[in-house]
């Protein structure tokens, strides 16, 4: 081969090895709609709680504008679980203006990497090792 050959097809094979790195990390991660879904799921977990324990009767907030800072994959749950860190914009129905606040949630990705699941951690006195409670994600139609 020649020298403009042997260029030629060394660009081609970094930019395929580049796409394919590409790729990979975006299946990997979970999508927007995913991340919106589990958000709102947090939520309403804790209008719920808080509900209970102060009878709050407040409206759940309406989430808007969804930024993510940073991701992250832990050894949990055989490196099925990411940390999310980011900040989201929020309102109640009957308020015009929005709210900015940082988020931090877990998602565990499903065995056959189709599907995602809300995660909390749970401290057990026993160790230091993290126990997980998940919850499901609303199936959109």
């Amino acid at each position: 081969m020649s020298s403009l050959s042997q260029r030629t097809f060394s660009v081609i094979l970094t930019l395929m090895l580049c796409f394919l790195q590409y790729g990979c990390t975006v299946f990997q991660n979970p999508p927007n709609s995913v991340l919106k879904d589990a958000l709102e799921v947090q939520m309403n977990l804790t209008h719920l709680l808080l509900d209970e324990l102060l009878e709050i009767d407040e409206q759940t907030p309406e989430l808007s504008h969804i930024r993510i800072d940073s991701r992250e994959y832990l050894d949990d749950l055989n490196g099925r679980v990411v940390s999310i860190y980011g900040h989201l914009d929020y309102r109640y129905p009957d308020e015009k203006e929005k709210i900015n606040t940082s988020f931090h949630l877990f998602l565990e990705r499903g065995a056959k990497g189709e599907s995602w699941r809300l995660a909390k951690p749970i401290q057990t006195s026993v160790d230091t090792s993290k126990e997980w409670m998940t919850f499901p994600l609303p199936i959109k139609g």
